[in-house]
């Protein structure tokens, strides 16, 4: 059980790291941004491994979508979450 939960946690770990610095041409809306930090001021590693595990399950599903989908079912729960907007160069 314990080298289970060991092996969740370096996952986590190494998706935390990738989501501190994910390119901003892998995330729509983030485009004009070299490196964005999904992760800024989150100390915890437990914290960080779990959100770092939730972007990647969802970016994943999303990246799994055709546009129209997208378009329809999706965009207004993209704006939701994200502040209804995308962020701009002015934001960081």
């Amino acid at each position: 059980m314990a080298s289970m939960l060991e092996a969740y946690r370096a996952k986590g770990d190494v998706l935390a790291e990738a989501w501190s610095k994910r390119p901003g041409t892998d995330v729509r809306g983030y485009e004009d941004f070299d490196d964005v930090d999904f992760l800024p001021g989150v100390t915890n590693p437990d914290k960080r491994a779990i959100l770092a595990q939730l972007y990647e399950n969802t970016y994943n599903w999303l990246k799994g979508l055709d546009e129209s989908t997208r378009t329809l079912q999706v965009g207004s729960f993209e704006k939701f979450v994200s502040g209804s907007r995308a962020p701009s160069r002015s934001d960081s």
